[in-house]
């Protein structure tokens, strides 16, 4: 969910959609920029994302979408396959589930920073993101990524600085697609964000169609894993 752009966007094509997140105050931005000429379509539920049975009946969903690294906040293997096996009964026949994840290759990867500035009327937001790769190999923060985010507000002549981190589960090519062996959805697509097929690549982002494994689809996948390096 986050800020709802992609509810509001289903909403405006005539899509009934659901945002979910467990924290409140996204849920509250995001009805609050909900249009009330959509509001019969566009609905936020909080909830976690490991007990989607929770939130919607079995077999009423046609399509799950979890963009931009959003799934790798579930810390666990075991959490992640609650959340695939959730999603799969809540998936109706025929529908498909699509996440966005950026693969890892342990080793070769740099520290990398993002700097994003938005304004509107008077105040003016600055956010620098730092991004510390997982060293592979073991140990507690062995597949951890650590993000570091510094937002700078200025609000006429008023300066506010937050400080935030977190971390996000990483997973290179072989733990990604093991995972999904163990789970009750298969991979039929890889595609990239205009719906273009690419292939997966480590490191990379990419977009996973999924579908439940007793979907026809997922039979006739054309999908192969990457050749061995």
């Amino acid at each position: 969910c986050g800020s709802g752009r992609f509810v509001l966007e289903a909403a405006k094509g005539g899509v009934h959609a659901l945002g979910v997140d467990l924290n409140a105050g996204m849920l509250r931005f995001a009805r609050k920029m909900t249009p009330a000429k959509l509001k019969k379509l566009a609905h936020f539920r909080r909830g976690d994302m490991c007990h989607l049975e929770k939130i919607c009946k079995a077999e009423s969903v046609d399509l799950a979408y979890n963009p931009i690294n959003t799934i790798r906040h579930l810390s666990t293997d075991r959490q992640m396959l609650e959340h695939f096996d959730g999603v799969a009964r809540i998936l109706r026949p025929g529908g498909a589930y699509i996440v966005g994840i950026s693969l890892s290759a342990y080793g070769t990867e740099t520290e990398a920073e993002d700097r994003w500035e938005g304004e509107q009327g008077k105040t003016r937001v600055i956010q620098n993101v730092q991004y510390l790769p997982a060293p592979g190999g073991t140990g507690r923060r062995a597949r951890m990524e650590h993000v570091i985010s510094h937002l700078t507000i200025y609000e006429g002549t008023k300066e506010t600085h937050i400080d935030d981190s977190y971390w996000l589960k990483s997973y290179d090519m072989e733990q990604w697609l093991t995972l999904l062996e163990k789970s009750d959805l298969r991979l039929i697509e890889t595609i990239d964000e205009r719906g273009r097929f690419i292939p997966a690549a480590e490191p990379g982002y990419t977009l996973f169609v999924l579908v439940r494994k007793d979907d026809p689809r997922a039979a006739r996948s054309r999908w192969h894993p990457p050749t061995a390096k």
